[in-house]
C-alpha cells in the first residue's frame, strides 16, 4: 500500500491546527504520517500542539465529536537544521513529527521543508499538503489514492472543497486558467452541492493538494518566490509542461475556513500577495500574444480593485495593492513583504 505523508503548515493558528489534526487522525487510510511545520509562530502554538498530543485539550468541532478516549499522540520535535534523514524516523498511526522553523518562511518554503522531510525521513510515495484551517472527511485519502490510480498521467490530485461555515456550499472543484486573461478560477465556487465529474483540471487549490513522489523528484518543489498564493498554480503548470496532469476527485471532501493566516479574503496581506503573484505568474507562463492580453486584463483588474477599495475607505488595502504591483513589475526583494 502507498505511504502518504500529510504536511500541515502552522503559523500562529494552533486552534485551527488541532481541529485539523483531530480530523486527520480519524482518516480510514492505514498508511500515513503526519508532519506539522510550525513556521516561526510567535504565539503559544508549539506548546498547545504538545498539549493536544498529550490529550490535555478538548477539541471542539461541528464536524465530529471529541471523546478523548484515544491514546496520546507520540510527538517528536526537530528544528529545521536537525530534521532526520535516516530511514524510518516517522511511522503511521498516532504519531506526529513537529518541525520548528526559526522564522516565517511563507506558505511555499514552509511546505517545502515539510515535503523534504516527507521524502527523505518518511519515504513517502505521496505527499499531501493540507491547510491547517481545514477539516477532512474520514475517507479523504482513500478516495484520492483510489481516484488517482485511474488516471495514468496524473501527478497531482485534489478533492472537493467546501466552506467550513456553509458545509454544503462548494468552494472549489479544481481550478481552470484563462490564458488570454491570466485569470484563475475555482470551479463551482459558491454553488450549493455543485456537481463536477472526475477528471483533469488546470490546477488543484493548494489547501488540499496530493502529489506523487516522482513528480516532486522530476519537477522540484514549490517556488518560494511566491511566498503565498499562486505557488500551487505555478507548480501545476510546471508539472503539465513535464507531462503530468492535475486531477479532480469529487468523492474526496474537505471543509476550508478561507484565508485565516492572512486575515480573511482580500485583507491587506492577501491583497499584496495576490496582486504581486498574479503578475509574476503571467510573466512566467503566458506566452506570445496571450502575455499582452493577460497583462492588459491584469492592469484593468488592478484599477478596479483600487477604485473599489478607495471608495470603501480601505487605505491599507489600496496601499497593499499598489505595493504588490511595484514589487511584481520591478522584482523588489521579498524583504518588503514583512512591512505589509
Amino acid at each position: 500500500m502507498c505511504r502518504v505523508s500529510i504536511v500541515i503548515l502552522n503559523w500562529n493558528g494552533w486552534a485551527d491546527t488541532i481541529e485539523c489534526l483531530e480530523s486527520v487522525y480519524r482518516l480510514d487510510y492505514p498508511e500515513y504520517d503526519v508532519i506539522v511545520v510550525d513556521n516561526g509562530s510567535q504565539d503559544e502554538s508549539v506548546q498547545k500542539i504538545r498539549e493536544y498530543c498529550s490529550g490535555r485539550i478538548h477539541v471542539e468541532s461541528p464536524f465530529f465529536q471529541y471523546h478523548g478516549e484515544e491514546p496520546p499522540i507520540t510527538i517528536k520535535e526537530y528544528a529545521r537544521a536537525d530534521i532526520p534523514t535516516a530511514e524510518g524516523n516517522a511511522r503511521p498511526g498516532r504519531y506526529l513529527l513537529l518541525i520548528k522553523n526559526e522564522e516565517n518562511y511563507g506558505f511555499a518554503e514552509g511546505n517545502n521543508i515539510g515535503i523534504q522531510c516527507a521524502l527523505h525521513s518518511c519515504e513517502a510515495d505521496y505527499v499531501f499538503l493540507l491547510n491547517n484551517d481545514t477539516v477532512v472527511d474520514p475517507s479523504l485519502l482513500s478516495e484520492l489514492i483510489n481516484g488517482v490510480k485511474h488516471h495514468e498521467k496524473a501527478g497531482i490530485a485534489g478533492p472537493t472543497l467546501y466552506y467550513y461555515d456553509d458545509p454544503t456550499r462548494t468552494q472549489a472543484a479544481g481550478g481552470i486558467i484563462n490564458w488570454w486573461t491570466g485569470k484563475t478560477k475555482e470551479r463551482g465556487r459558491g454553488e450549493i452541492n455543485g456537481k463536477y465529474d472526475e477528471g483533469e483540471v488546470d490546477y488543484i487549490p493548494g489547501c488540499a493538494f496530493l502529489v506523487k513522489r516522482d513528480v516532486l523528484e522530476t519537477v522540484g518543489l514549490l517556488d518560494p518566490v511566491y511566498f503565498a498564493y499562486f505557488e500551487e498554480t505555478d507548480f501545476c503548470v510546471r508539472c503539465s509542461k513535464k507531462g503530468f496532469t492535475s486531477v479532480y476527485i469529487p468523492q474526496g471532501k474537505v471543509w476550508h475556513k478561507i484565508a485565516r493566516s492572512t486575515g480573511g479574503e482580500f485583507s491587506p496581506h492577501m491583497a499584496y500577495y495576490f496582486v504581486r503573484n498574479r503578475y509574476i505568474f503571467i510573466k512566467r507562463h503566458c506566452e506570445g500574444f496571450k502575455r499582452v492580453t493577460a497583462s492588459l486584463f491584469y492592469a484593468g483588474w488592478v484599477a478596479r480593485k483600487l477604485t473599489v477599495y478607495t471608495l470603501k475607505g480601505k487605505s491599507s488595502v489600496v496601499t497593499s495593492v499598489l505595493q504588490g504591483v511595484v514589487d511584481a513589475v520591478f522584482g523588489t526583494s521579498k524583504k518588503s513583504l514583512q512591512n505589509i
